[in-house]
């Protein structure tokens, strides 16, 4: 089913109408709670410093956080402070007492924003991992486009004639992102030259949660698996397509998150089921580093590319033996896949 067109500008109008018209009715609440509007005419004269005082409380009150929230709850405030002004008649007394009011709500303020924060953060934390499984989401498309020109999927390391070997991430900016590199290809990637591409690193490269410490900004979250008996070899031939997948496009992994090898992204150099520990976010020996096939900035697990063009989660506690037989298009092996994807 198709997603609602939805004009993101017209939220953002009816937002800003309602808390316009929300602040305004604040406003006028603590103006009135502070006597300033519709005063009590039984009292006296009051002392031009107490009237000074009522402003100040009611500007102070106005532009708080209550403003956030809908009017109604500025109310019961107002209505207390209106009382105050009515039954006190000391001067210092009534300073006194109207700045209750500003304490209870500056402690519900606090307490309002210690109890939506993790909230908060939970929620920004979903839009990244949004983005980042979008992000696998649009390798697999340059991948099929590439499988259907040629017939196969690229190599892992690509070289052509009169070149040095470089990543294929070079050829998916170049071609899936039209990007135009100052990357020379007859040379090596960590040339002197080709140092200065380090610092054009595709967003689609990167995992919005990424971070912290012994992170760089050169480096790829998003690799190929390669290794023995994987979809992709470390070099040009041999190279296979998805009719040769024994296993099933949906039980082979093809790509994913290696954000703790900490790969510099023009490095023709991808996870290795061959050299890495087989396991998700495996602990390194430094903060950020993880010696893992996969390892990620997310909590619990990291994304991973099917062969079918599917991101699928999966969780740290993943059995390796099943991980490591979903990196083969041709093991034979049966696999329960509903077992092991969160």
């Amino acid at each position: 089913m198709a997603e609602p067109d939805t004009n993101p500008v017209i939220f953002l109008g009816i937002f800003a109408v309602v808390f316009i018209v929300n602040a305004i009715l604040v406003t006028l609440i603590f103006f009135w709670g502070n006597g300033l509007i519709l005063p009590d005419r039984s009292s006296k004269r009051e002392n031009p410093r107490l009237t000074a005082d009522r402003k100040r409380n009611a500007i102070i009150l106005s532009l708080s956080g209550l403003m956030m929230f809908p009017f109604v709850l500025a109310i019961p405030i107002a209505a207390f402070g209106r009382h105050l002004y009515k039954k006190v008649s000391s001067p210092m007394l009534m300073m006194s007492l109207t700045t209750f009011p500003i304490a209870v709500l500056t402690c519900g303020i606090f307490g309002l924003t210690a109890l939506l924060l993790p909230a908060v953060m939970q929620a920004r934390e979903a839009a990244r991992r949004t983005m980042c499984r979008n992000n696998e989401k649009e390798l697999s498309i340059w991948l099929f486009e590439y499988h259907d020109q040629h017939n196969q999927y690229p190599s892992a390391i690509m070289q052509g004639e009169s070149e040095q070997p470089h990543s294929w991430r070079v050829e998916y900016a170049e071609q899936g992102m039209s990007l135009n590199l100052p990357y020379d290809k007859s040379l090596t990637w960590d040339s002197p030259v080709n140092q200065n591409a380090l610092q054009f690193r595709p967003m689609n490269l990167h995992c919005p949660s990424s971070g912290g410490e012994g992170y760089s900004t050169t480096q790829t979250d998003l690799v190929l698996v390669t290794g023995e008996n994987t979809l992709f070899s470390e070099k040009s031939p041999p190279r296979i397509n998805t009719m040769a997948m024994g296993d099933g496009t949906s039980n082979t992994i093809i790509a994913g998150e290696a954000t703790g090898l900490h790969i510099p992204w023009t490095e023709p150099r991808d996870t290795n089921t061959d050299k890495q520990s087989i396991g998700i976010n495996l602990p390194g020996q430094q903060e950020g580093d993880s010696p893992g096939l996969f390892s990620s900035s997310h909590n619990g697990g990291c994304f991973v590319l099917m062969g079918d063009g599917s991101v699928q989660w999966f969780g740290n506690d993943i059995d390796p033996e099943i991980l490591k037989s979903l990196t083969t298009p041709n093991g034979g092996e049966l696999i329960d896949f509903s077992q092991m994807v969160d």
